[in-house]
């Protein structure tokens, strides 16, 4: 459902502090890897294989993921908790204000990876299922991020001592996840090669695994519920 009308000049006021308090250098230092990695194997004199091609964008896309993992990590959660804007639409401005600069880094790694391919390959590049992989898995590590921040609380302490900073778990959880995924039996498969006849059943489940990562999104970006702590509860009824 698309914003309210009275939410809109909400977002169009917070969005330049919003940007002002987003952490930009991991997502600028994983979005260069991902460039650098597709860049190189576009100068050098080499033929690569649709399936390579395939595998370097994916490399790619994890070092993007990576760095959009920082997205929500606000070291000033504390303070923000109590500001009248709650919690989800501070998020979404914060994915809102990042998402042009993703899908110019994503056109950017696609028309490299085109232009570069020898001998007509990139051409039958499956562009529009590798967005659908990248989407997913960048929706991931934003998810996991979100996850870590609302069971880790927004004062430094909970599982990890997380806080304000849900990175340092969905960092190494996107890892482990997309391991999980490249280790899942054949009848379950995610990675495959784009000439394989899996490759449909395949991106079927990533379509899936982005809606799964949007909910979870949605889910943690929810207010917490306060409840009264056994002390408070003792004091009041004391």
């Amino acid at each position: 459902m698309p914003p309210t009308p009275a939410v809109l000049p909400t977002l169009a006021a917070l969005a330049r502090p919003t940007a002002y308090a987003i952490n930009w250098t991991p997502l600028f230092a994983g979005g260069t890897v991902g460039l650098l990695l597709v860049t190189v194997s576009a100068v050098l004199p080499v033929v690569l294989s649709l399936a390579d091609l395939t595998t370097l964008l994916r490399f790619a896309m994890v070092a993007g993921a990576l760095g959009a993992a920082f997205l929500l990590d606000d070291p000033a959660a504390y303070g923000t908790e109590v500001v009248p804007t709650g919690r989800p639409l501070r998020w979404l401005l914060r994915v809102l204000v990042a998402l042009p600069g993703l899908v110019i880094w994503w056109a950017a790694l696609v028309a490299v990876t085109v232009r570069g391919a020898e001998a007509g390959v990139g051409q039958a590049l499956p562009v529009a299922d590798l967005t659908v992989e990248a989407a997913a898995i960048v929706a991931l590590a934003v998810g996991l991020a979100a996850l870590a921040r609302r069971r880790g609380g927004t004062g430094g302490t909970g599982v990890g001592g997380v806080g304000g900073v849900g990175s340092v778990v969905a960092g190494p959880g996107l890892l482990v996840g997309l391991v999980t995924l490249y280790l899942l039996p054949a009848r379950l498969v995610f990675f495959v090669e784009p000439d394989d006849p899996r490759w449909g059943p395949a991106h079927d489940r990533w379509a899936a695994l982005l809606v799964v990562a949007l909910v979870c999104l949605a889910w943690a970006a929810r207010e917490p519920v306060r409840r009264f702590g056994p002390a408070l509860a003792r004091r009041i009824s004391g």
